[in-house]
Parts: C-alpha cells; structure tokens; sequence
C-alpha cells in the first residue's frame, strides 16, 4: 500500500480526482439550488404576474370553443328535426372538452402552488448559507453522483436530506447531518491505481452531464424568464397584452351567448 501511495502517478490521480470532486460538488449544489430554490420562486413570481392572467385567457378560449360546438350541436338537431335534450349535450360537451378541462386544472394548480410558495416563511441570509453549507457536506459523503456505492440506507438518507434542502427545513437537516457523522463518519478512499484511474473516467462523465443539464435549465422555462421579470417595464406591458387579449375575449363568448340564447329562443 506504502508503495502505491508514494507512486508519483497515483499522487497526480489523486489531486486530479481531489480537483473533480470539487468541481462536481459544486456543480452539483449549482444544479440543486436551481432545481429546488431559484427556479421554484422564478416561477412562483411568473405565476403571480402573469400565469394568472394567462389562466384567464386560457378559460376564456375553452368557454368560446365549448359555446361555438354547443350551438352547432343545437343547430345540427334543428336541421335534422330532432328534440333537443340540453343534459345530453352538455354530457356530450363534457367527454369532448376533458382535456381542455384538464389543462385548466392544471394551470389553476400552478397558481395555487406559486401562490402557496410566495406565502411561505422566508429564510434569512444566515440560514440560507448554513443550508448550503450543510447540504454540501452531506453530497459529498452520500450523493450518488459522487458515490455511487453508497448503501439503501445511505441513499434513504440522502433523500431525507435532499427534502429537507428543498423546503429549507434547516433543523432538519442538522439534525440529519449529525445522524450521518455518527453512522457513517468521513468516507475514505484506498482505491488500486487502477480504481482511481476509473474514478477519473466517472467523475468527468458526471462533470459534463450536469453541465449539460445545467445548460438546459437555464435555457428552459422558469429559469429563462429570470430577466423578463428584472423588467418591470416589459411585465406591465405583458399585463396588458393579456388584459386586452381577456377583454376581447369577453366581448367574443357574450356575442356566443347572445346567439345561442336567440337560437334556443327560436
């Protein structure tokens, strides 16, 4: 073992493997922080400014297309001389529409949460830096990225970490981080030269596909509407785009009304 650690090519190894595992726990702390605290309050924020009023929008152009296919149902029963049974067709309308349904569900949901997520308890500076700090030395004793052996146990606990980071559970991640120094201590490494040669190989491969990923986070909604909301300038002039969009939208459905109310009347 003596002669392996005095091997100038497992020195090297090993600083240059020290250098990745650095770079990888930062990289994956960047990667964490985006996924679980930065993208989540761009998005709360979008959501609040204008999701609302993109929800608006959206419900309108569902009331218009249900109305339009409730007066040409009607219509097709006139021309064929048929009863209208309003109960029947609106079942009809129910089946037809489920999915635009189910996607204003889902909208609405996003508002709800975005709303739940600006109503939460801010964390101060203070904490915010001694959760990171924490949740980084826990990655880099039990992230799978960085070992990829760890136990089910390890891996349990590793996910009750990461819950903990993501709803910036500070106690609990105290409270973790003690549990885990007293079961599993420091992590070391007697790897063959052949061992950390792999490690090397792994670590890069891990290196670039965070990157990559990071790259596509920023590149994709929430994140890339970071800077669009810095501008309070170009959110007002969204509002209003919506705003105007909603009001035609309006006028729009009560022609609809106006003309399915005659139709009936008829």
């Amino acid at each position: 073992m003596s002669d392996i650690i005095l091997s100038p090519e497992y020195e090297a190894l090993k600083s240059k493997i020290d250098k990745l595992n650095k770079d990888l726990t930062a990289l994956i702390m960047e990667r964490d922080e985006l996924i679980y605290h930065i993208c989540p309050g761009i998005e709360s924020e979008y959501m609040l400014e204008i999701g609302t009023l993109e929800y608006k929008a959206f419900e309108f152009q569902c009331k218009i297309l249900r109305i339009k296919r409730k007066i040409e149902l009607i219509q097709q029963k006139f021309n064929r001389q048929e009863a209208v049974v309003l109960p029947l067709i609106e079942e009809q309308l129910d089946n037809e529409y489920a999915e635009y349904e189910a996607k204003l569900k889902e909208k609405l949901n996003l508002i709800k949460d975005a709303l739940s997520y600006s109503q939460g308890e801010e964390m101060s500076a203070e904490d915010i830096k001694e959760l990171k700090m924490i949740y980084r030395k826990i990655v880099k004793k039990l992230h799978p990225d960085m070992n990829p052996d760890i136990t089910e146990t390890q891996h349990k606990l590793f996910l009750n970490a990461v819950a903990a980071y993501t709803s910036g559970d500070l106690q609990m991640l105290k409270s973790l981080e003690i549990l885990i120094d007293e079961i599993f201590g420091d992590i070391e490494d007697y790897s063959s030269l052949e061992s950390f040669k792999n490690k090397k190989e792994t670590l890069c491969r891990h290196i670039n596909s965070i990157t990559e990923y990071i790259d596509k986070i920023k590149k994709s909604f929430p994140y890339n509407q970071k800077e669009f909301l810095l501008n309070d300038e170009k959110v007002k002039e969204k509002q209003s785009e919506f705003n105007n969009l909603i009001e035609q939208y309006k006028e729009m459905y009560k022609h609809y009304e106006e003309k399915l109310s005659a139709l009936l009347g008829n």
